[in-house]
């Protein structure tokens, strides 16, 4: 199933694309506003510096939507805030129609793999 949101106004919407390698792992891709490829990472904390990166060029990207991949993501992650070194927003799993937040990093990694587990 083919899905394509808009990036909200007052935040950063990023598709999270991932797969779970042999050694239990987590690894994927990330795309976004203004991201022509999407970008690999290696593991979740590498996800986290990817995204980091991101929104601090978010204000020089372009103002395009990302191409509709024939993928669903896996994950949906708005990013509303970064404040005293955190992020603060919500993910949802497409086919979820409630969103879970969270107000940190370490919060939306546990989260993360809690969900990704089920």
């Amino acid at each position: 199933m083919k899905e394509c949101r808009q990036t909200p106004s007052n935040g950063a919407l990023f598709h999270i694309f991932l797969k779970k390698q042999d050694s239990g792992a987590w690894s994927g891709s990330v795309t976004g506003r203004g991201i022509p490829e999407p970008i690999p990472f290696s593991s979740l904390s590498k996800m986290v510096l990817v995204l980091e990166e991101l929104m601090d060029l978010h204000e020089t990207l372009p103002d395009t939507q990302p191409g509709c991949r024939a993928e669903t993501p896996d994950v949906e992650l708005e990013i509303l805030f970064r404040q005293n070194y955190s992020w603060q927003g919500r993910f949802r799993r497409p086919g979820d129609p409630k969103a879970t937040t969270f107000h940190s990093v370490l919060e939306l990694l546990i989260l993360l793999e809690t969900a990704l587990e089920q």
